[in-house]
């Protein structure tokens, strides 16, 4: 069974974390109080459904429950992921992620900037066409930490997350820009990782697992594309590097 629908409530005070932030803030090491039958680790909450069933199956289980799929983000969350599959005495576990239109492609997640942790060799279906599956979908081997992936027909159980407000929101980050509204002041020269993205809220989430990010830019692109930009400083550290750019640009920071 995939168990009733909660609403995640979480004990984390958005408010709080944004009040005490000055140029940098981080998330709590964990949240203080999960749904009952939830596991709380890190900032978040987790659960595994009740039965095995397809991936998709598995996916539609942890929605019905205000969830998502867990895609790890880290080793260490992989590792909580796998620890807690072998102590249900479960052999592998569905990850969130699955073979969509010739990429893998995993839940919160940025394509081509996912975390992953796959076996050597792994995955088998790399190009769609070398398997006789269309969808393939990954899941980890409790035992080496690793990933493989099987027809999504398979029948493993499936482990949801509730990720706290704090996490899916700006974190803390808010626009910094110091002509207000105008949108193309953002800070160069201190970018240490960019990559496209839907949101700033991503591009935020991504700041905060980023050694040594300190603030980010999100900048359009001439594709009418959002490029999230991790930058190493913030506005105070190198005032002359924060400048009118040509394309619509908004800074944050925390």
């Amino acid at each position: 069974m995939c168990g009733a629908r909660v609403i995640p409530v979480l004990g984390v005070s958005f408010a709080f974390v944004v009040m005490i932030c000055l140029d940098f803030c981080t998330l709590p090491s964990a949240v203080e109080e999960c749904p009952p039958l939830w596991i709380p680790w890190g900032s978040s909450c987790y659960r595994l459904t009740g039965q095995g069933a397809s991936w998709d199956e598995g996916q539609a289980c942890c929605r019905d429950m205000g969830a998502v799929m867990a895609a790890p983000f880290t080793d260490e969350e992989n590792a909580f992921m796998a620890t807690t599959t072998k102590n249900a005495g479960l052999d592998w576990l569905w990850v969130g992620c699955k073979f969509i239109d010739r990429a893998w492609r995993c839940e919160g997640q940025e394509v081509g900037q996912a975390y992953s942790n796959w076996r050597p060799g792994e995955p088998g279906n790399k190009d769609g066409g070398s398997m006789p599956y269309t969808d393939y979908c990954a899941y980890v081997i409790p035992t080496s930490l690793d990933w493989n992936d099987s027809p999504c027909t398979e029948r493993p159980k499936a482990m949801c997350v509730l990720r706290s407000p704090a996490h899916i929101r700006h974190q803390g980050f808010s626009r910094g820009n110091a002509q207000q509204q105008q949108l193309n002041w953002c800070l160069v020269d201190h970018v240490i990782r960019e990559f496209v993205t839907k949101s700033a809220s991503r591009c935020a989430s991504a700041c905060l697992k980023e050694p040594g990010c300190r603030s980010f830019n999100i900048k359009g692109t001439k594709q009418e594309q959002k490029l999230c930009q991790l930058n190493d400083a913030v506005r105070a550290d190198s005032l002359e590097k924060f400048q009118e750019v040509s394309t619509q640009c908004v800074y944050y920071s925390a």
